[in-house]
């Protein structure tokens, strides 16, 4: 199934294994029945133990690679297929790429390339290799229709969905799943095609906010793999549905409907995404029926089982409940604990997701180039045969030979002008964070270091934290959020002088480079600042709230060691005594060395603390 990010490690290991145990088995029929019984046997029975014994699986694999050897071309085919399906299901994701790629080259049959390449991107995906898992995937899409393979063709669009779910570009996901629904073949192979495809437009369009399309794909899904008797993806589609209500506030039914479903969950699918974000949905529901302690247990469940298999997401959310759960329970400082925690998760995630859409980016911009180009030789491939042609004719034709030249010079110099206004834009998208028009994480940092590095100069740096920035955005929604952080940008930048650097750090923290800026001067920059913050009006975002912020100080003088990792975290220290001090305030770090200078005097809530 799709979710919200990319399918997580665990389910897509999970989707490999069912897809590929229920029909690798039918492979078993192309190897001719003359040929080495005890193999096939040895072959067959790795399947069938690899989802309860491991252990014993990798050894029989093992002691079948010895005898590659011996092998038929069907049967080392065979061997190659289940090595690289059980590798990916252990987590070897390293070594099945190497297996992979030992051999890929010379595979030229589509079906059986596709399902490596499928198996590939996998393990690229679950390393985190967001550059090679598209490029891979695109690769199994190019030769798509050559591929006449069903279940092949599930598998290459399934990766296609995945991906592209996880940087929320879900109309493309909904052209790959329209083509999976229009896969034809047998009476099975059809039917398959629509429970996987159906089921991932229903999660596509849940996670779109469009339930009423969303319910018509979830009755289409579960039909179609109930008719192939794949109950454990209609009760995967039939938890999308509770959840769905739950998101709409229909919080009773959604109850009865994801414990039903969670209650008939087979064992392979307790410790999934599937079952942890219907646990977490569960909680939402049962705190906001007023039911705390089921809202626990629920939430509990839901981050003990994200938190161990490694989903990032569903344990940032699964924090964030807990959050509110005991902040409703009167229990605050586990609250605080829960909600510092799923932060922390959250600007964990926001850089992954950086990184996603930047790998995303790049190869979107690689594949048209590319195409860009092909298109270029094929139009000279034409012009050169027609020159040849007008080369036979005689010389009154130049004119028009001219004119052809000159075509493809404007045609080259348009190539040109777009690859240049392509990389620009990139660049830019690099760059400037797309909602506060300020640098973002990797920018601020890599031009902070650079000041830092440089001899001779003074250098301050300011950290800067929202105060109770997820109250506004529980409260008044993101869009206020947004409003917030747009308005905070702007106010503090008319505060800054022109070589001043300002970044966003992620979420609701920002940062201020002062070149050639001693620590008085930093610590009346950042009261200027913080007051700035304090007087915003916040009336034209619809709501009327007080704003703050709490402001953190680090400062590295002449003579100073230029460690810029030391003086950022001297910042960050700073920052975080300031918010332990009440918030609302600018606190100097002392860690880094400060000049013999009288440390500035406070001022009703304008308090500036030495941090020691």
């Amino acid at each position: 199934m799709a979710t919200k990010s990319s399918r997580d490690r665990a389910l897509l290991q999970f989707f490999v294994v069912v897809v590929f145990l229920f029909f690798a088995g039918g492979f078993l029929s192309i190897v001719r029945a003359s040929e080495s019984d005890e193999v096939e046997k040895s072959l067959k029975h790795v399947q069938q133990i690899s989802t309860s014994n491991q252990q014993l699986a990798s050894k029989e694999l093992e002691e079948l690679q010895a005898q590659q050897d011996k092998f038929t071309p069907a049967q080392l085919l065979h061997f190659r297929l289940i090595k690289a399906s059980l590798l990916a299901l252990f987590g070897k994701h390293q070594e099945n790429i190497s297996f992979i790629n030992g051999f890929l080259n010379s595979e030229d049959e589509a079906n059986t390339k596709s399902k490596f390449l499928y198996q590939l991107t996998i393990s690229y995906l679950a390393l985190g290799e967001y550059e090679s898992a598209l490029n891979t995937m695109n690769q199994g899409i190019a030769i798509l229709p050559k591929v006449t393979d069903a279940i092949a063709q599930i598998d290459t669009l399934q990766s296609a969905i995945d991906l592209h779910n996880s940087i929320h570009a879900y109309q493309e996901s909904l052209e790959y799943a329209q083509r999976m629904f229009d896969i034809q073949g047998s009476k099975l192979d059809i039917s398959a095609a629509k429970c996987i495809a159906s089921a991932d437009r229903a999660d596509i369009y849940v996670m779109l906010k469009q339930s009423s399309v969303a319910n018509d794909h979830i009755k289409t899904a579960i039909e179609a793999c109930d008719a192939i008797n794949w109950h454990y993806i209609s009760l995967i589609v039939e938890s999308i549905g509770a959840i769905d209500l739950i998101e709409n506030h229909h919080y009773q039914n959604g109850i009865d409907a994801g414990l039903t479903a969670l209650k008939a969950f087979p064992e392979s699918i307790l410790n999934t995404k599937d079952a942890t974000r219907l646990e977490e949905s569960l909680a939402t529901a049962y705190l906001h029926r007023g039911k705390l302690e089921e809202a626990e247990h629920f939430a509990l469940m839901a981050y003990k089982t994200a938190d161990s298999q490694k989903l990032a997401q569903q344990t940032e959310k699964s924090l964030e409940t807990l959050a509110l759960i005991k902040r409703a329970q009167g229990q605050y400082a586990s609250a605080l604990d829960y909600a510092e925690k799923a932060i922390e998760k959250k600007n964990a995630l926001l850089d992954e997701e950086l990184q996603k859409n930047i790998a995303y980016q790049r190869v979107k911009f690689n594949v048209q180039d590319q195409s860009n180009q092909v298109t270029m030789l094929e139009r000279q491939n034409k012009i050169l045969a027609i020159e040849k042609q007008l080369e036979k004719k005689n010389s009154e034709n130049l004119t028009l030979i001219i004119a052809l030249a000159f075509i493809v010079s404007a045609a080259l110099g348009l190539y040109v002008w777009k690859v240049t206004l392509q990389k620009n834009v990139f660049r830019i998208k690099t760059q400037i964070d797309a909602l506060t028009r300020i640098s973002t994480r990797d920018h601020f940092l890599s031009c902070t270091e650079e000041i830092v590095e440089a001899h001779n100069q003074f250098v301050s740096l300011i950290l800067f934290d929202m105060d109770f920035f997820k109250r506004i955005n529980d409260n008044h929604g993101h869009a206020v959020g947004d409003w917030v952080l747009l308005a905070v940008c702007q106010t503090v930048s008319t505060q800054l002088r022109s070589g001043d650097l300002f970044g966003r750090l992620g979420g609701e923290e920002f940062a201020i480079c002062l070149p050639d800026t001693d620590v008085t001067t930093a610590w009346q920059i950042a009261q200027r600042c913080r007051a700035a913050i304090e007087k915003i009006n916040t009336e034209p975002s619809g709501v009327q709230f007080p704003l703050s912020a709490s402001f953190g100080i680090a400062y590295l003088g002449l003579n100073d060691d230029r460690n810029f990792p030391a003086l950022l975290e001297a910042a960050d220290k700073a920052l975080y005594q300031a918010k332990a001090e009440g918030r609302n305030c600018v606190v100097v770090s002392k860690s880094m060395g400060l000049p013999e200078t009288p440390t500035p005097t406070t001022k009703a809530n304008e308090s500036s603390s030495i941090a020691a």
